[in-house]
């Protein structure tokens, strides 16, 4: 399957697992949360640790996948903090600008490059889906105005550089000749690492696997439902990372909010349809460009 295919299919699973954390989120702490999911997914995950051939796997390839997880553990719950404490209209639209950080570190750092071609397409992205999350009576700087007073938001801008140095070193670990470590295995290694950070942080900061099985009491059915969507995200998000410009693969991905609208019937329960519907068209324009 072609690795823009992946791309959207990530965004259709990103888009579902956010409608569904945002519903857990009401009821759990961040933290907990965060710990749990991560747990959850790691079980998921185990039956790849038996296939894995670990003789492959590099020193290097070890150490940049543990600090990747590392990265990735900060940046998920400084979004679920956002997430849970502020609204949601001020802080998706500021989600959607993360390729344009994407872009950047991976042109730092692996020196990939974008044709002209393929950065308007990824503006027309980015702009389409920040039109999309905007809410009624917003206008295009509403998020910005937030920005200079919410800490929540600054969380989000943390997070998304954090998340744009994860997905450089995924295609790093994935994609480079000498390390290319193959995707079973390295879904499987990240979601134990991942476990483990947050089994230490929540022991550090809360009760441990104490909090971990309340969490599960609660919310059960809902982390594991959002646990199976984020192992499916992050699956296919591999496959596409493999083959792909970060920046493309980290755009494609946002359009999430397109999808995220038709989901959750936004699209045809609420005002200002004629300006969705162009936000809309921007991003499904936005994909063709890029794929094209």
């Amino acid at each position: 399957m072609a690795w823009y295919m992946f791309a959207i299919l990530t965004a259709v699973l990103t888009a579902t697992q956010v409608i569904v954390q945002k519903k857990v989120l009401f009821k759990e702490h961040a933290m907990s949360f965060s710990a749990t999911l991560a747990v959850v997914a790691a079980v998921i995950a185990m039956p790849f640790l038996f296939i894995v051939d670990y003789s492959k796997i590099t020193l290097l390839a070890w150490i940049i996948m543990y600090s990747i997880s590392i990265f990735g553990s900060i940046a998920f719950l400084l979004i679920a903090k956002a997430i849970r404490h502020m609204d949601v209209s001020s802080s998706s639209p500021l989600l959607v600008i993360s390729p344009a950080f994407t872009a950047i570190i991976a042109w730092i750092i692996l020196g990939e490059t974008l044709t002209l071609l393929q950065i308007s397409g990824v503006a027309l992205l980015i702009f389409g889906s920040y039109i999309l999350e905007l809410k009624k009576h917003h206008d295009l700087l509403e998020p910005f105005r937030v920005f200079r007073r919410s800490k929540y938001i600054h969380y989000i801008v943390l997070a998304l550089i954090l998340y744009a140095i994860c997905g450089t070193g995924d295609r790093f670990v994935l994609g480079t000749a000498n390390l290319s470590v193959a995707p079973e295995a390295y879904m499987a290694i990240m979601h134990i690492f991942l476990a483990i950070n947050y089994l230490f942080m929540i022991s550090i900061f809360h009760d441990g696997f104490k909090e971990i099985k309340s969490g599960l009491k609660r919310n059960g059915w809902w982390v594991l439902l959002v646990a199976g969507l984020t192992f499916g995200y992050r699956y296919s998000q591999v496959f596409a990372i493999k083959d792909a410009n970060i920046a493309l693969v980290s755009s494609i991905k946002r359009s999430a909010a397109l999808f995220t609208t038709i989901i959750g019937g936004r699209l045809f329960h609420e005002k200002n349809i004629f300006r969705k519907s162009i936000a809309c068209l921007m991003i499904i324009g936005g994909i063709l460009i890029i794929i094209l």
